[in-house]
């Protein structure tokens, strides 16, 4: 009798700890859902330590790629917010996952980066693969793209088989997996919160949460309201 008495009451505990946990792991989701926003580790923060912020502005992280429709449509709203608002840097950061593929796009940013014209033919990659449904996934296809903006093939393959390129992308691949970034457009904040449009809720909303994130980070820093504003461009 006693020994049955001693089983319902684990039973009974154990019941109890795996709905606590349930509910834990419920409020913790639906609060970061909430906020539009996760705050990284402390482990994750310092690995963006080793990425090109800066001093003097506050950065985002965008972590893409040209193969992904839903960055393709984020791009331009991405880039007319950033010219609006001066205090903050954005560093592309492309993705491949471990995908032969996404690694040539990935290899295409940092070719049209090495090149001086990253601003210019980022829009046109995008534009190629996803409205002329060009298939730029093989280092032949994106030498002939390049060749169509004027890129030499000499100039093309140093760019596309240096050794800082694949430097870069080791670097890009270790933080990607420090991070845990498992879906792209990703945003990342100050290397400090991750955010993006599925966490908000909709573009808007995510450049919401960017400004608030920055805003509260530089009163941190002891600056007024209306400097803040004037500082990146966020409306009083």
């Amino acid at each position: 009798m006693g020994m049955k008495l001693v089983k319902s009451s684990f039973i009974k505990t154990m019941a109890t700890l795996v709905v606590g946990l349930v509910f834990a792991l419920t409020s913790f989701s639906a609060n970061a859902a909430e906020k539009g926003y996760t705050e990284l580790s402390k482990p994750q923060q310092a690995a963006f330590e080793k990425f090109g912020g800066a001093s003097d502005s506050h950065t985002i992280y965008e972590f893409f790629s040209y193969g992904c429709s839903h960055c393709d449509h984020l791009e331009p709203q991405l880039e007319k917010w950033i010219k609006s608002h001066k205090g903050i840097k954005l560093v592309k950061i492309p993705v491949s996952f471990g995908s032969g593929p996404w690694e040539v796009t990935a290899k295409a940013y940092y070719v049209a980066e090495s090149l001086g014209n990253e601003k210019t033919l980022t829009p046109k990659i995008f534009s190629a693969i996803h409205v002329d449904k060009e298939k730029l996934y093989t280092e032949d296809a994106l030498q002939e793209f390049f060749k169509k903006q004027g890129v030499s093939k000499a100039k093309f393959d140093v760019a596309y088989n240096s050794f800082g390129v694949a430097q870069q992308l080791r670097k890009d691949a270790a933080l990607i997996k420090k991070v845990g970034i498992t879906g792209v457009p990703t945003l990342v904040v100050d290397g400090k919160y991750l955010t993006s449009v599925a966490k908000a809720g909709s573009p808007e909303a995510m450049f919401k949460v960017i400004e608030k994130l920055v805003a509260d980070s530089f009163k941190e820093e002891g600056l007024d309201k209306g400097k803040i504003a004037g500082a990146v461009g966020l409306s009083q």
